[in-house]
């Protein structure tokens, strides 16, 4: 079945689906048309859905599931740093890079700046490692893309690499 087939079977539409992952209808219908993605996104689509994806290599003789790709790692990594301090990496120099993680679930982080209250939301695919605390220095998020100053908006946004 392709994800189409997938997301139909399992009762959603595209807007319903969409709106899990916090992207817009016309990017879940390119996704979903693409013939080669990250596993990360293919994982929070199937998790989005209620499922969970299991690799497996085939061989004549035997079949093999293929483990520590599964992006767990990452999630309970991050659900350690709920309600705790951290930065993130890349950035623009960020004046006072201190954020708290305020709340994670299988498609987005949500961080809140310490110096101005400000919320920001990251999908978690795009957390691509946590550095622990060193001594005096606090653990790093580290994201595949940046955070960007929106003029207009007035605020942080996350802007995917």
């Amino acid at each position: 079945m392709n994800l189409e087939q997938i997301r139909t079977m399992r009762g959603f539409t595209q807007v319903d689906l969409a709106g899990i992952l916090r992207m817009n209808q016309s990017g879940l219908s390119k996704l979903e048309r693409r013939s080669d993605m990250y596993l990360s996104m293919l994982r929070s689509l199937i998790q989005a859905m209620g499922g969970r994806l299991e690799l497996r290599a085939v061989f004549p003789d035997e079949i093999v599931e293929i483990t520590e790709l599964d992006g767990e790692g990452i999630i309970s990594d991050l659900r350690e740093l709920l309600h705790q301090r951290c930065q993130i990496q890349p950035n623009p120099d960020i004046e006072y890079n201190d954020f708290r993680v305020e709340s994670i679930d299988e498609s987005a982080i949500t961080f809140q700046k310490l110096s101005n209250q400000q919320y920001l939301d990251v999908p978690t695919r795009r957390v691509a490692e946590i550095l622990p605390a060193t001594g005096s220095q606090l653990p790093v998020v580290i994201l595949k893309g940046s955070l960007n100053w929106s003029a207009q908006k007035k605020l942080w946004q996350f802007r995917a690499g």
